[in-house]
């Protein structure tokens, strides 16, 4: 590995920052137990709700080829931002793009679900219709 920028520094700072850098660095065993631990998870949060790791599974059997025609809404909900975009596909591989990003205010993450899921309702509507 290459030394880092540090080399014309101190001996106590070289010192602290190889100690930060080897809690840094993985053995192939360790980083393949990591995974294993990984999709453990992953499949528990699949099939219960109320899990660290709890998702959502998705019904998507097959990945586009490029062909596909029409006009698809996707949607994202991430822990700050929600995204709406409205794609539509010419085929091709060609496509063209409307999306639109609102943030997700903590009122709404820590709320009822019921306003959190109305909210989004309403701003799929402004991104695809207007107001």
């Amino acid at each position: 590995m290459p030394p880092l920028p540090n080399s014309d520094a101190p001996q106590p700072i070289r010192d602290v920052l190889d100690s930060i850098e080897t809690q840094f660095q993985l053995t192939d065993e360790r980083l393949r137990d990591i995974t294993a631990h990984f999709v453990k998870m992953y499949q528990v949060g699949l099939q219960h709700g109320h899990e660290p790791m709890a998702m959502i599974p998705t019904f998507v059997t097959g990945v586009p080829d490029g062909t596909e025609t029409g006009t698809f809404m996707a949607v994202d909900l991430g822990g700050t931002n929600f995204r709406v975009c409205e794609v539509q596909l010419e085929g091709n591989h060609k496509f063209s793009l409307k999306q639109k990003k609102f943030k997700v205010t903590d009122e709404l993450k820590t709320g009822p679900a019921v306003d959190l899921f109305g909210e989004r309702a309403i701003r799929c509507r402004v991104t695809l219709v207007g107001y």
